[in-house]
């Protein structure tokens, strides 16, 4: 088998296992370095939040499942946070009670 033939063998058959991260890096809003600010909302871009492992400072040591998980919930959690507002915003402009 020739060295070309052993790269090409190689690029078809092997792949890479890691769990990326800190591809997103999380900062302050006047960083011009940071994509998304302390809330995981894209600097810039209105609506939009990133919550995965890109967002994560640095890598964990092992499986960063359970810390994208963690992330998740506490953004899930802010998010409902925010529409229970705009809700009990909503029905008291309407003069209407949420409950």
């Amino acid at each position: 088998m020739s060295g070309a033939e052993r790269e090409a063998w190689v690029r078809i058959n092997c792949s890479d296992s890691q769990h990326a991260s800190g591809t997103c890096r999380l900062g302050k809003a006047d960083d011009p370095a940071a994509v998304v600010d302390l809330e995981s909302n894209v600097i810039g871009v209105r609506g939009l939040s990133v919550v995965d492992a890109s967002i994560m400072p640095s890598s964990v040591r092992g499986n960063i499942h359970l810390t994208v998980l963690m992330l998740a919930e506490m953004m899930a959690d802010k998010l409902k946070g925010q529409l229970l507002v705009a809700e009990e915003v909503g029905a008291e402009a309407e003069g209407r009670s949420r409950l």
